[in-house]
């Protein structure tokens, strides 16, 4: 069961979880019939003459169904609860992953799922920044325009500083190799 709950998706993981619960619930019942009517059978009485037991029972399995119909509804409410916003976090990150930045991550929350989310719409935009920026500073070097710098230098943060460190350091090489190209024209 370990295995098969660790492989599952989530909306299995909570129905194999509560699926053990129903279970224990139906054994606990099928003990309290066996007990009565084993004690029955020993006693040599009629089953009616345990009246107040049979109640118990009755009410014992009554509590069995209510307690299974509840672990459904729990179990599907906690399901969707948490599958949903994995689910639309999981498209953000897929659609990143193409290359995609303009990613609109509509759950709000104040649990680790909405702290997760908002992280997810700062780490796209600021991808989307530094992409944009870098490609524009690019351009402008291919069109021949040495003195372009970055406009956003703050969000070349982390392995974007490295990004950065190369686009000056081809700005200013080919800057000094077109120099050089020119003066030895002149000459």
């Amino acid at each position: 069961l370990n295995k098969r709950l660790y492989d599952a998706t989530m909306d299995k993981k909570f129905s194999l979880s509560f699926r053990a619960i129903i279970i224990g619930l139906i054994v606990i019942a099928v003990f309290a019939l066996a007990n009565i009517l084993i004690y029955a059978k020993l006693a040599n009485v009629p089953i009616l003459t345990h009246f107040p037991r049979l109640v118990g029972l009755i009410l014992l399995i009554g509590s069995v169904v209510l307690t299974m119909s509840m672990t459904a509804v729990v179990s599907k409410s906690l399901s969707v609860a948490l599958v949903t916003p994995i689910r639309e976090l999981q498209e953000a990150v897929r659609k990143m992953k193409t290359g995609d930045f303009d990613i609109d991550i509509s759950y709000q929350s104040q649990d680790e799922l909405g702290q997760l989310a908002d992280d997810l719409r700062e780490a796209c935009a600021e991808m989307k920044v530094v992409v944009s920026d870098a490609g524009a500073v690019m351009e402008q070097l291919a069109e021949g325009k040495f003195n372009v710098t970055t406009e956003n230098k703050e969000c070349y943060v982390g392995e974007f500083a490295s990004l950065l460190q190369a686009m000056e350091l081809m700005r200013g090489q080919m800057s000094e190799t077109l120099s050089k190209i020119k003066m030895s024209a002149e000459q």
